[in-house]
């Protein structure tokens, strides 16, 4: 007798799962997995967006930087707007006549500006066309603010220069978020022979 009730017992240890406790288990696993892999899916989509943006920010960042550092050692305007400045500045112990030209179109979209750099040779002649910022748009047509302001003392002198770029958060790929960044900088007019 206590041989058998011992085989009963292990009998019943040993029991496993019900066909219904498998099909209910296996069922749950799916769902998990579906939710999971849409989860992924989203993720996946979502990683050339952010890139896009990280890449666009980066080149506006460096723009921006480029040209406030360069017209900061400006010693003399040739001219100014609220889409240019045109100035002869000192790199390096060298003149550069230098002009900044954010009055185009951009490739990406062209309801967007661009800024171009625009190294100008004797007899008024561009030697060198760069781009310093791809895309931005507060443009003429936007009513925006401009890219460049001006302070001026009370002789008229311009003595700060204020840039402020919107940029959108998206590039190339025109797939990235729909909002604007906004980049402000400005620099003071130290090195005019005032």
């Amino acid at each position: 007798m206590a041989l058998k009730s011992l085989f009963a017992r292990v009998e019943r240890g040993q029991s496993g799962f019900t066909l219904v406790e498998l099909l209910v288990a296996s069922a749950l696993m799916v769902v998990v997995l579906l939710a999971l892999f849409g989860l992924f899916d989203a993720t996946q989509r979502l990683v050339p967006q952010d890139q896009e943006r990280a890449q666009q920010l980066r080149d506006t960042e460096t723009g921006v930087y480029q040209m406030t550092h360069e017209l900061r050692l400006a010693y003399s305007l040739i001219a100014t707007s609220a889409y240019a400045f045109e100035a002869n500045v000192d790199e390096n112990g060298q003149s550069l006549h230098v002009l900044y030209d954010c009055s185009g179109s951009s490739s990406i979209n062209p309801s967007w500006g661009q800024c171009l750099r625009k190294l100008i040779g004797s007899g008024g002649t561009t030697q060198t066309t760069t781009p310093t910022i791809a895309a931005f748009t507060n443009t003429s047509a936007s009513a925006g603010k401009p890219i460049f302001t001006y302070t001026t003392n009370s002789k008229g002198e311009t003595t700060y220069v204020s840039v402020h770029v919107e940029v959108p958060a998206q590039g190339k790929l025109k797939t990235g978020a729909a909002y604007r960044i906004t980049y402000d900088d400005g620099f003071y007019m130290r090195n005019l022979d005032v």
